[in-house]
């Protein structure tokens, strides 16, 4: 069985993805290991950087096996076509940012230093910056005017998908208010009596709020 050198790159790629999450979460572990020892006048033990440097190294050798295997999967292909690596790299940049958005909205900080870094080689600085300063504007719209957003949601009417299901229509003009990202509608689902979760029909940003804060 002849072996599928484009799919082992792409092993090798996710497990340096993974080595570069634990890296992230350790840092973030020893700054505050070293926050806690300043405060109570001891050193910090180094331990944490033993560790890091030892999963760097891994990284080190999942990536250059990534980039071995992809050498060999071009070797044995035509030159891409230019038009199909556009629309590729079209599509990973919207899916990184889809997930940039649910980092965002569910405030996982690990995730969000994860993505932050991806960017780096992926989405430019202005895509990134977009998108958490609409974010902002998303949670700031949803606290203020939630009851305007739940009203809407309310009176969304119903209607009749391509598959024969029947939904509700948070996109419509009937939606007072819009997602500034993506232009969606704002939407509310009740999930407790104080709590609302504020949905965009279209992107992935979302905010719960509590009323009577």
């Amino acid at each position: 069985m002849q072996t599928d050198y484009f799919k082992e790159s792409m092993t090798f790629e996710r497990a340096s993805s993974e080595c570069n999450e634990i890296i992230l979460r350790l840092g973030r572990k020893r700054n505050r290991a070293e926050e806690a020892a300043r405060m109570n006048g001891e050193a910090p033990s180094d331990h944490y950087d033993l560790v890091i440097n030892e999963i760097k190294q891994i990284k080190h050798k999942f990536d250059s096996a990534a980039n071995d295997y992809y050498q060999m999967h071009k070797s044995q292909n035509k030159p891409l076509n230019e038009n199909g690596c556009y629309n590729l790299l079209i599509a990973i940049v919207k899916s990184w940012a889809e997930d940039y958005e649910k980092a965002l909205s569910s405030r996982d900080e690990n995730k969000i230093d994860y993505l932050r870094t991806e960017a780096d080689n992926l989405a430019r600085d202005t895509t990134v910056k977009r998108i958490e300063r609409t974010h902002k504007e998303f949670v700031q719209t949803a606290h203020d005017r939630l009851f305007e957003i739940v009203e809407d949601s309310a009176k969304a009417l119903k209607r009749t998908d391509g598959r024969g299901y029947d939904h509700n229509d948070f996109d419509g003009n009937h939606m007072r208010n819009r997602c500034p990202l993506c232009g969606g509608g704002m939407y509310a689902k009740r999930m407790k009596s104080d709590l609302y979760l504020v949905c965009c029909s279209r992107c992935y940003l979302s905010e719960i709020v509590k009323v009577g804060q």
